[in-house]
């Protein structure tokens, strides 16, 4: 196993089993998820695996640019404030600012 190539998820000791999804990963490749620690389950189905398409990153805007494959990949239980599904990040859910 390569490590520079391994995406690493450590979860300290928990009271609850943790579930990681909804998740999007960048610089990342698609290669072994190693999950150390408490968590149950690590979802690739419900993950993005590519840039997320930021607003613009080197300026904090963390916004995501219309094409984003994490627009409307969140969790289909929770809904943005316009009623579409929610996004994955910062900007998504139904505490959303936009």
């Amino acid at each position: 196993m390569n490590l520079e190539t391994t995406l690493i998820i450590v979860i300290g000791r928990l009271s609850l089993q943790p579930v990681i999804e909804y998740n999007a990963f960048w610089g990342q490749p698609e290669t072994p998820v190693l999950i150390s620690g408490d968590a149950t389950a690590f979802s690739r189905a419900t993950s993005v695996f590519s840039d997320p398409m930021f607003v613009n990153a080197d300026a904090g805007n963390w916004k995501l640019k219309p094409g984003s494959l994490s627009i409307d990949a969140g969790d289909p239980a929770l809904h943005d404030p316009d009623g579409s599904s929610s996004d994955i990040g910062a900007y998504g859910g139904p505490r959303a600012r936009h």
